[in-house]
């Protein structure tokens, strides 16, 4: 499932700062959870955890530390330990709605990266945390948004549309309000619904890092997955620190790069006498794969980024000044941390992808050789050549690697 953002983070830590505000402000416990709470709207996750964990320890009954230090380990996407600090907030202030609102989140983005069924657990468990912010707040329109969301999570498109509706109706001028509609409408796989939700978003906010996130995955849904990479760009570009666009971004990349090797795996499989059974199974293996390894996806976001850059489109249509796709530079966000221009990187990748392609091809001639003894010998030379062929990508990385170093 594709990962799309739920809330308004900024907005939601800035919450979290004005409820439980202590008459001692000035002292050292509020000061770290001040900056905790600042550091998370600014996506600086292991410096808030690291404030916030202090300021834990200096008053480990007050369960404002625990919120952010909470907010800021589902930053890091340590989801588990995120739940399990914030449910010592919970503890200690069980009529704290903000602990809820804030598990409740985290359980929506642990049922973003699982199967069906348990998404639907995560779903039931945010659901649960939401209707006691409700309860708790029941005119806090951010806790009626929440429970919109997590109900969309758990597959209760109808409780999610009834509660999304309520919500525009008290708030329509709200990029939160749009936000959460899109989450609800991509649950209910309406794209064009949620394509029109995030738009209303960001013409009340132009540079919304959620609204331009979930836009990304309405159009690779609908189809129009060149339009998504240049959507994901810019968001990425916002909050370079946030994982979430840069995981759908690389997903993208690794997407058209499957492509590339399906197309080579056609001709091998039916040269192996094995048909289209390579390129079914690795068709098949590799989208579950992909779509449920998020982690492994950003260890490949190296070279997958840039294969995604390449094959971006502008949307149709004029775009706010802050969008428009003539303002982003050719470094990419994270150029930063990458020694060389993203087409050096792209032509790294190409040939990883096409030394990969033919060394795979190569193996699995051999493998079929050795099965078939009568066509062994000419299988064997076809395998010799192809692995010949395979020797000039992979000696010209080399000396790509060797000249960058």
């Amino acid at each position: 499932m594709s990962r799309a953002n739920t809330t308004n983070s900024q907005s939601f830590c800035e919450k979290i700062d004005r409820v439980n505000v202590l008459n001692d402000a000035d002292d050292e416990y509020s000061r770290l959870v001040r900056d905790a709470l600042s550091l998370n709207n600014v996506s600086r996750y292991q410096d808030a955890a690291d404030r916030a964990k202090a300021a834990a320890a200096i008053r480990p009954q007050e369960p404002r530390a625990y919120i952010a230090w909470a907010i800021a380990l589902r930053g890091l996407g340590q989801l588990a330990r995120s739940v399990e600090v914030n449910g010592t907030a919970v503890q200690l202030d069980p009529s704290n709605s903000v602990a809820f609102q804030t598990r409740a989140f985290t359980y929506m983005q642990m049922g973003s990266r699982v199967s069906k069924k348990q998404r639907h657990e995560y779903g039931e468990k945010a659901a649960s945390d939401a209707q006691e912010a409700v309860r708790l707040e029941p005119n806090n329109v951010n806790c009626l948004s929440l429970l919109a969301q997590a109900s969309a999570v758990k597959g209760d498109v109808k409780e999610a549309n009834v509660a999304i509706q309520q919500v525009i109706q008290r708030s329509p001028n709200s990029a939160a309000t749009w936000i959460a509609a899109s989450r609800v409408a991509l649950a209910s796989r309406d794209w064009d619904a949620a394509t029109e939700a995030c738009k209303r978003a960001l013409a009340l906010d132009a540079s919304n890092y959620a609204a331009l996130n979930n836009l990304g995955v309405a159009q690779r849904a609908a189809g129009h997955r060149l339009e998504s990479n240049d959507t994901f760009a810019q968001a990425a570009r916002l909050r370079p620190n946030d994982l979430t666009a840069r995981w759908n971004l690389a997903r993208n990349g690794l997407m058209t790069a499957r492509i590339a090797i399906l197309v080579i795996l056609v001709p091998i499989g039916f040269a192996a006498h094995v048909g289209l059974g390579l390129y079914v199974i690795f068709g098949i293996g590799s989208n579950i794969f992909i779509s449920r390894n998020p982690g492994v996806v950003l260890k490949f976001e190296r070279w997958m980024a840039p294969i995604a850059l390449k094959m971006r489109r502008r949307p149709k249509g004029p775009l706010p000044p802050q969008l428009n796709s003539d303002t982003t530079p050719e470094r990419f966000y994270l150029d930063r941390q990458w020694a060389v221009h993203k087409a050096y990187r792209l032509g790294n990748s190409a040939m990883v992808l096409l030394a990969s392609a033919i060394w795979l091809g190569a193996l699995a001639i051999a493998v079929f050789a050795g099965l078939d003894p009568q066509a062994a010998g000419p299988l064997l030379i076809i395998a010799f050549v192809v692995a010949l062929f395979a020797v000039i990508p992979t000696l010209e990385l080399r000396r790509r690697r060797r000249s960058q170093a």
